[in-house]
């Protein structure tokens, strides 16, 4: 069985898609960068007001000073500021020549000539300078982050409208159990829903891939093989849920033998989730995760989104793990495995289990924020301990 942290240095090994395209700003969240964003001018474009008030000099305060005029915020005006004058100013407007200091307007007072007095004993200058954010030039944002909304504020502040990103990875899904059907019919005894498929769809559309469902295959090598090898040119990944254990309907090991695919792993030491595998065919990759929805959620987590990410060449990190205090004890018999517990943050921040009744049970994730984590060895984790923690 291969560790988690190796399988992520196994995953950092595979190449990315190399492909790049570009899209508008407004359309471009959730996507790779492929290419630094780049400062095209200082930010902020000039000495600007941080507030309303009086732009003077430091050394004529506390006045009595001449109101010279007044500058609002998107004026331009080519002006100097003489010797024991102000301007009243307003919030991002530019401050005038001479000027070393903008007085809050809370902090003046009007005398009986009509010249403006500084009512404290000192002032903060209050002025945002030329290029204190970033210079012409500067790199904002690094290729490989994945954008997020902060990200387009500062590409729309350079300019950026048609920022390069990676393209979209091309992802097959498909469901493979006897037992398994559509949503919209209602199972008779031995029968199930089947879940799997639409968590995975909207996972990878939330990563920005481009996920295709190709339905249910019911437990047969000849059909599943046919799928897979019909398909291996049209995508480059290949998720196929059920089948990846050992039993006598498990066909995923098999199948892959059989087209000549090179097999990465077959198990990762975790619980739930131990069976999930990881194959090359051509230049597309085949991952088969657990038919039991809580494993294919976690493995999903572990092992298909740090592919994606890297297929992407996206640097962010795929998943975070933090420090955390547990709420509850968590204890468990057999210890082999790097066992993975839902929990809830409670209003005091510790992490709080939830009741799982095992891998099958996906409604335990209907309120969780994450999984605590017990390294193998570990039989007991007490009340109030800290534990990591993978946030998801």
């Amino acid at each position: 069985m291969l560790q988690v942290k190796d399988c992520q240095a196994l995953l950092l090994s595979f190449p990315s898609l190399g492909r790049t395209e570009n899209v508008t700003l407004v359309n471009s969240l959730g996507r790779v960068l492929a290419r630094d964003i780049v400062a095209d001018i200082d930010q902020p474009p000039f000495n600007k007001s941080a507030m309303d008030g009086y732009a003077c000099r430091l050394e004529d305060l506390p006045g009595p000073l001449k109101v010279s005029g007044e500058i609002a915020a998107g004026a331009y005006m080519d002006l100097k500021l003489e010797a024991n004058h102000c301007y009243r100013i307003f919030t991002g407007a530019p401050v005038p020549k001479g000027a070393d200091c903008v007085f809050m307007q809370e902090d003046s007072l009007l005398n009986q000539d009509g010249r403006m007095l500084f009512t404290q004993k000192e002032s903060k200058v209050n002025i945002c300078l030329q290029g204190e954010d970033m210079r012409t030039g500067d790199v904002a944002i690094k290729s490989g982050t994945m954008i997020q909304p902060q990200h387009m504020a500062i590409m729309a502040a350079f300019g950026m409208t048609h920022p390069l990103v990676a393209a979209k990875p091309k992802v097959a899904i498909i469901c493979s159990g006897s037992e398994l059907i559509e949503p919209e019919e209602k199972p008779v005894e031995g029968l199930i829903r089947n879940s799997n498929a639409y968590q995975l769809i909207s996972q990878m559309n939330m990563l920005g891939a481009n996920a295709d469902y190709l339905g249910i295959i019911t437990d047969n090598k000849e059909k599943l093989s046919e799928t897979i090898f019909a398909n291996i040119e049209k995508y480059n990944l290949i998720v196929v849920t059920g089948g990846a254990s050992v039993g006598d309907y498990d066909f995923m090991p098999s199948v892959l033998s059989d087209l000549g695919a090179v097999v990465h792993f077959s198990a990762l030491n975790i619980q739930p989730g131990k069976p999930v595998l990881l194959a090359t065919l051509q230049d597309t990759h085949i991952l088969g995760l657990s038919g039991n929805p809580v494993s294919s959620y976690l493995q999903f987590h572990l092992v298909a989104k740090p592919l994606l990410f890297r297929l992407m060449n996206c640097s962010s990190p795929s998943f975070r793990i933090i420090k955390t205090i547990l709420e509850e004890p968590i204890k468990r018999k057999k210890n082999n495995r790097q066992l993975y517990v839902p929990v809830k943050f409670t209003d005091n921040g510790f992490a709080k289990p939830l009741l799982f009744n095992g891998s099958g049970h996906i409604t335990a994730l209907e309120n969780f924020d994450g999984f605590a984590i017990l390294e193998p060895g570990v039989n007991e984790v007490t009340k109030e301990q800290v534990v990591e923690t993978l946030l998801l």
